[in-house]
């Protein structure tokens, strides 16, 4: 599936995502430029548990996420 998403440049990314999916329970960690932890999250996959996540990302801007999956449903939500 092809995403219309743009890509943005390292440089101008606030705040990294280390992202680790599981089936029931996604775990999150949010650092800052200089590596200092801004929001760990723990919620579930539901709706209102994305719904959540997004609430908590919303504030931190332009960030990039890693996962250890390329495709999936999570990986469909994060984009």
């Amino acid at each position: 599936m092809e995403t219309s998403q743009a890509i943005i440049p390292f440089e101008q990314l606030n705040h990294f995502v280390g992202f680790d999916w599981a089936t029931e329970k996604h775990d999150v960690c949010a650092v800052d430029g200089k590596g200092k932890i801004v929001l760990q999250l723990e919620f579930d996959d539901t709706a209102q548990g994305w719904a959540e996540l997004r609430e908590k990302l919303q504030p931190l801007g332009l960030i990039g996420v890693a996962i250890e999956t390329s495709r999936g449903p999570s990986v469909e939500r994060l984009l």
